[in-house]
């Protein structure tokens, strides 16, 4: 009679770690899920920045390029306005690919260290 409940007492607390660690493995999968979506977001949002950048410089190199033709046919005035918007603009587009990039670079890792670290450190490895 005391074996069985010897036995009893096991599967019990067999069955007890075993839905503790579940429960740890589904709630930090969960997380990691959650930190996944937040990082891709900020990927995206970074990549549209450097796109936009993108578009801006193309149109500043379009603007001094027509800065250009006008300095030369015309000496003075018309060509120095497309030159200070063309300036502008590249600035502008310095400023958004910067920003971009810094975006980019800070979440390109997109795998949950923490939550791997946290079922690790539950299932008892280092």
């Amino acid at each position: 009679m005391l074996g069985a409940f010897a036995k009893t007492i096991a599967t019990a607390i067999l069955a007890s770690t075993i839905g503790a660690w579940t429960a740890t493995v589904r709630t930090e999968l969960e997380v990691a899920k959650v930190e996944i979506r937040f990082k891709m977001r900020s990927i995206a949002a970074g990549g549209a920045l450097i796109a936009l950048g993108v578009f801006f410089g193309t149109l500043g190199v379009m603007l001094l390029l027509t800065a250009a033709v006008l300095g030369l046919s015309t000496v003075w005035q018309p060509w120095v306005a497309a030159l200070v918007v063309g300036v502008v603009v590249l600035a502008t587009t310095a400023i958004l690919v910067s920003i971009g990039s810094a975006k980019v670079a800070k979440n390109k890792d997109i795998v949950p260290h923490r939550q791997i670290e946290n079922i690790k450190k539950s299932f008892g490895a280092s």
